[in-house]
């Protein structure tokens, strides 16, 4: 295919980091100001729209042409925009998608690929992890220019570009500089990743399908909601005050402040998480400061500010009579494993819901009745926070089938070791945490108490990846009564039982390390038909999965402790911070990537399949799919959807025994 490289400039008075780019592109102010482009290595041209020039002949010919492969840095954003303005200018374009959109199987995003690489998505730290050095002045230069032209400044009022003045610079001049400059640097970045192993060509109908998902988006009750949020900005204020008076603090959310009312009580504190608070909230016997505590536990729900960003985000669809939420997952989004990110509402970490009669609290949610709800729930703000899966919705005339991978990363760990009785289990249909327990406690799986199961079970979600008594607290060992020895004694028995998993971890670590010391070679990590290998490119270290598809580990090299021993280091990025540091990693933790990575590409698997037979899935949550299916045809829908997340004759994963669960709803919950 022939490449065009293109980077656009906008103004719009709507937040794109708050509302996400599809509401960004359909506010009344989204204007394009700047695009500039280059075919091949050619020249980089470009108009500036602001000014009156008109869109380029070429460029609109180039974007039309099935044959250009339309490239740019978080392309997304560059064909949504591009998409609305063709939208605005009929005569321009005329073959949009079924969700009115440029089709995304023509489109190349160079963020997507560095994520694949292991390296940030920013186009200046992705330009400096692969050797591309940027100028921080006029990074910085640049960041100011974006601000001053493309969103309103202080007042409210927005500044337009300067006339230019034949040899007399200006602010404008200096942007449409940028504007042409982050095509050249895109075209670098791109032209450096190629150096890098190419992902399989399936990743590219991945990608295609996952942005038809963000594109189709998913129905939000908008009602619910207006609400919600109406409720919440009114509670929050009673709490507040009701910190306010026991606390005497002008402000009863700062911690500094909180930290030192509560030393003046006799109370030193390091930290006032939720466990902390729940612990002091038992041990007090200050009337002001249990109030206090409540309050401020109650003022971290944080997950309710979900419902803030579905209002905020959502668009409303005329031939679909309903407000739909666009952009919530990002490809690749997750280094190391190549999972999705969550975006805007961040679907990849919604609360669960307990709640009895869900529906009944949903419609008290919906018609704002308060105190009935809290009545019949307790507080109000952990009920919200139940019910946040709820105000996903299907359009009119449709309901969600909802199909989920069962223990899926447990089946994959299975397979790929050979660990053989855990194979013939899920083959065969068994409860996988009975015949866990059932090794443990050297007993016949159906004699497995309940208490015994659950045992069976944290033992199964702990152990796989190296988990010892602190991974095994974590899945609540602790919280059945278990003592450290108990836990060791269960941690040690998992371990006798599953030896094929247990020397994986040391198979995984022995590869890398072979790797690192004898970079060119190919190490084995497993043999067959779809083998995984490791090998050193460059400067980073990648692993082949079972699908063809690559993880890849930066800057990977072999440590040492300075007590002797060694391990394996890489470098990461620090979460929040534009820094890298390296991170340690180790056998289990190396086949912990190389399970979920496995599992996420099943579930890629299945969205494309889900995609070309013509299903409308609306979003996914790790190894769960969600679906819009008309009424009349939902149980039929179901069936086959179920069928087709089995992966029958998917040659890579051949063997491997997968299966799902399912149900139908009138709007998303956990059955």
């Amino acid at each position: 295919m022939k490449e065009i490289h293109i980077d656009i400039e906008t103004y719009c008075e709507a937040s794109l980091k708050d509302c996400g780019v599809r509401k960004y592109v359909e506010d009344p102010s989204f204007e394009i100001l700047l695009v500039s482009y280059a075919i091949e290595d050619g020249e980089v041209k470009q108009a500036d729209l602001a000014n009156g020039d008109r869109m380029p002949t070429e460029l609109l010919t180039a974007l039309l042409d099935p044959d250009y492969e339309k490239i740019a840095h978080n392309a997304t954003f560059e064909r949504t925009a591009l998409s609305k303005w063709l939208h605005q200018h009929p005569g321009a374009y005329r073959r949009f998608d079924e969700n009115g959109m440029m089709d995304p199987g023509e489109w190349h995003c160079t963020m997507v690929r560095a994520f694949s690489l292991g390296i940030p998505g920013s186009l200046e730290k992705a330009g400096e992890w692969l050797g591309i050095p940027a100028d921080k002045k006029k990074m910085s230069e640049g960041k100011r220019l974006i601000q001053k032209y493309c969103v309103p400044g202080r007042n409210g009022k927005r500044h337009y570009p300067e006339p230019s003045i034949p040899g007399v610079p200006n602010d404008w001049d200096t942007f449409k500089l940028y504007n042409r400059q982050d095509v050249e640097a895109e075209r670098a970045i791109m032209r450096e990743e190629d150096r890098y192993p190419l992902p399989p060509m399936r990743e590219r109908d991945l990608y295609r399908t996952d942005q038809r998902i963000n594109d189709r988006g998913v129905g939000i009750d908008i009602q619910m909601a207006k609400s919600v949020n109406a409720f919440v900005a009114e509670h929050t204020e009673r709490l507040l005050e009701q910190g306010r008076k026991a606390s005497g603090l002008e402000n009863p959310q700062s911690l500094k402040k909180a930290k030192q009312w509560l030393a003046t009580k006799g109370i030193n504190i390091i930290s006032l998480s939720k466990g902390a608070l729940d612990d002091l909230i038992t041990e007090s016997n200050d009337d002001d400061v249990i109030s206090y505590l409540k309050a401020r536990k109650e003022l971290g729900k944080t997950s309710v500010t979900k419902y803030e960003a579905m209002e905020r985000a959502a668009v409303w669809h005329q031939d679909q009579e309903c407000y739909r939420l666009h952009g919530t997952l990002q490809f690749d989004g997750a280094i190391r494993t190549g999972r999705w990110a969550g975006r805007i509402v961040q679907v990849q970490n919604l609360p669960r819901n307990t709640l009895d009669q869900i529906a009944f609290a949903r419609d008290l949610a919906l018609q704002g009745d308060w105190d009935w709800l809290e009545t019949c729930y307790g507080k109000p703000m952990d009920t919200l926070s139940q019910l946040i899966r709820t105000a996903f919705i299907p359009k009119p005339g449709c309901k969600f089938v909802v199909a989920d991978y069962s223990q899926i990363e447990c089946r994959v760990a299975a397979w790929i070791t050979g660990e053989a009785y855990k194979v013939k289990a899920f083959a065969e249909g068994k409860d996988i945490y009975k015949e866990t327990a059932a090794k443990i406690f050297g007993k016949k799986a159906e004699d497995i108490t309940h208490d015994e199961r659950a045992r069976g079970k944290v033992a199964e979600l702990a152990g796989a990846y190296g988990g010892g008594i602190g991974a095994y607290k974590r899945f609540g060992a602790d919280k059945m009564g278990l003592t450290d020895n108990e836990i060791q004694a269960l941690v040690d028995s998992w371990r006798n039982n599953n030896p094929e998993i247990v020397r994986f971890w040391r198979i995984c670590e022995d590869a890398f390390k072979r790797a690192i010391r004898n970079p060119g070679s190919v190490q084995m990590i497993t043999r067959g038909s779809h083998p995984i290998t490791v090998f050193i490119h460059k400067d980073s270290l990648f692993m082949r999965l079972p699908s063809g598809r690559f993880i890849a580990y930066k800057g990977i090299r072999i440590s040492d402790d300075g007590d002797g021993n060694e391990g394996i280091e890489y470098l990461d990025t620090m979460e929040g911070k534009n820094a890298f540091i390296y991170t340690r990693t180790y056998g289990g933790k190396i086949f912990e990537n190389l399970i979920q990575s496995t599992a996420r590409d099943c579930l890629g698997e299945v969205l494309i399949r889900l995609d070309e037979a013509g299903y409308k899935t609306v979003f996914h949550v790790h190894d769960e799919c969600i679906n819009e299916v008309p009424i009349d045809k939902a149980e039929e829908d179901e069936r086959k959807i179920v069928d087709i997340m089995r992966l029958k004759g998917c040659a890579w994963c051949e063997g491997l025994p997968l299966d799902a669960d399912s149900y139908i709803c009138e709007f998303y919950k956990k059955d």
